[in-house]
């Protein structure tokens, strides 16, 4: 993104990760329950803005997570 941040997609494990200066935190992890606000596998990432857009593979949806 534009502050330098890398963002991944972890299918194996249901996460989108964020890594900046080294440090890697979790954003959202696959949550069984509540599978319209959470990635299952995720596979695709776009940052606009201040939004982080997920494609899921598993479930066939674009979700948007808020970065600010």
């Amino acid at each position: 993104d534009a502050q330098g941040r890398v963002y991944v997609a972890d299918a194996v494990n249901g996460a989108v990760r964020r890594i900046a200066d080294g440090t890697v935190i979790t954003l959202v992890k696959a949550q069984p329950d509540r599978p319209q606000k959470s990635p299952t596998f995720p596979v695709g990432l776009l940052v606009d803005g201040e939004s982080l857009y997920v494609c899921d593979n598993f479930v066939g949806k674009l979700l948007c997570i808020p970065l600010a």
